[in-house]
């Protein structure tokens, strides 16, 4: 099972990077901002979505096989994947939303600009980590192989 939890979190490491280096840069190039938005807002809850079954996938793998550091950092991840999409998601975009309904200048919408900082910056924290995971997962498992 040492194979498949490697090689699952092979695959997630992929999609993570393939997201952040190519599908994220070119939405924001090629579209205009409203577009770009909009597609951003449609696909993040999905990527954390697949995340979520791919990492859990992984947990349950790394269960099957001898007791590694894989099981704890495959469960990390799921539930990393998780609270992006469910919990930290929904309130970015509704910061999001409030930096944008009217004056920007205003109280309400600078609060809104500071809450909005500090959760997005958490979101991208636990998906650094879920990669930084995946990689160490890789390291840990692949010498195991021979």
């Amino acid at each position: 099972m040492f194979v498949a939890t490697l090689l699952i979190h092979a695959a997630m490491l992929g999609f993570m990077v393939f997201f952040v280096a190519v599908i994220s840069p070119s939405a924001l190039k090629a579209l205009d901002m409203p577009s770009a938005s909009k597609f951003l807002r449609y696909v993040f809850p999905r990527i954390f979505a697949f995340g979520f079954v791919v990492a859990t996938a992984a947990t349950f793998t790394a269960f099957l096989a001898p007791p590694s550091p894989a099981r704890l950092i495959s469960l990390t991840s799921a539930l990393f994947f998780l609270v992006n999409w469910l919990v930290l998601t929904p309130k970015i975009n509704t910061q999001r939303d409030l930096m944008l309904a009217g004056d920007a200048a205003a109280p309400a919408a600078q609060a809104a600009k500071s809450r909005f900082g500090r959760l997005h910056g958490l979101s991208v924290g636990l998906y650094l980590l879920q990669m930084g995971g995946s990689a160490a997962v890789i390291l840990l498992l692949y010498p195991t192989l021979g």
